[in-house]
């Protein structure tokens, strides 16, 4: 079973699946046979960034439904290209050219597409088709709902980041460090005994209640690390003007955790979180202020600038 995972920004998600979670960001699925689309539209953004950052975390690309062109259009363009998302596609509309434009000055790909839900709908589905599964024996998932269903207890929804994870394995929490047991998998609404990278999970757990999860867990069998202060340089994005000042409270995004942090600037550029941030060495951190009043997306941390234990 391959899963492709879209970005949707501006109402156009109900047009192409049927719709699932609510929340600050909305899930619309999509199945044939054993493929499978999931679409996350970034429901309340611009007055969330953080619902922008949520649906952008989960996603392989990105879906435009352009309703005005003002800073927020400009602000989501930034988003998307500081996580890195390399290809995405605009619904055309009266504003062609203006938007070419625009998107010239980026560097992810776009593509117009005419406003045909359903010929949308099959080119992704063709695309998710050719996906290759791959099994490996370790993986996470990173938790963006979780409620208690009678007769089967904790149940966390989610998508699988790394690797791959399977039915009755035992894993672990974090930031939290408590010990789960894997009841049982459903991916879109289909039991299964294993869930590879990419694909929309929920999954029964043994041995933890609700109120000890949180959005932006990781339940994983792999190494991660956790620390609430961790040294970093920051890579701006070119449209951040505004100076970065010691003391100044920004947030930090990664996978689903958007966590706020004090940016301290002295010998060492560091932040200092709320609560621990779990993640790699490897991995950009999203980095944004958002008490600015232009643009709220500073750019990208990289971590490990020190060693954790």
């Amino acid at each position: 079973m391959a899963n492709l995972n879209i970005a949707v920004i501006g109402n156009y998600g109900k047009k192409i699946g049927k719709e699932g979670t609510k929340s600050d960001i909305t899930f619309y699925n999509v199945k044939r046979g054993d493929t499978t689309l999931t679409l996350i539209e970034a429901s309340r953004y611009p007055e969330k960034l953080s619902s922008l950052f949520y649906a952008l975390s989960i996603a392989d690309y990105v879906i435009f439904h352009v309703e005005n062109i003002d800073r927020y259009f400009g602000e989501s363009l930034i988003a998307v290209e500081e996580m890195g998302i390399k290809k995405g596609w605009i619904i055309r509309n009266d504003r062609e050219e203006e938007i070419k434009e625009i998107i010239s000055s980026v560097e992810t790909e776009y593509e117009f597409l005419d406003d045909s839900p359903a010929d949308i709908r099959e080119m992704l589905i063709e695309m998710a088709e050719k996906i290759e599964v791959r099994e490996e024996r370790r993986g996470s998932v990173s938790v963006d709902h979780f409620f208690n269903v009678r007769g089967i207890g904790t149940v966390i929804l989610g998508t699988v980041i790394y690797g791959s994870v399977r039915k009755h394995e035992d894993m672990e929490i974090l930031p939290s460090g408590k010990k789960v047991h894997i009841r049982s998998i459903q991916k879109h609404d289909d039991d299964y005994e294993i869930a590879n990278k990419g694909d929309r999970v929920g999954i029964a757990l043994k041995n933890i209640d609700v109120d000890d999860i949180e959005r932006g867990d990781i339940i994983t069998s792999e190494e991660w690390i956790v620390s609430d202060s961790i040294e970093i340089s920051i890579n701006r994005n070119k449209y951040y003007k505004d100076a970065l000042k010691d003391g100044m409270v920004v947030h930090v995004g990664n996978h689903m955790q958007f966590i706020p942090a004090r940016l301290s600037m002295n010998e060492k550029t560091m932040l200092k979180m709320e609560k621990p941030l779990v993640f790699k060495c490897d991995e950009k951190l999203l980095l944004t202020y958002l008490d600015s009043r232009k643009m709220r997306i500073i750019g990208t941390a990289s971590p490990c600038k020190s060693s954790y234990s």
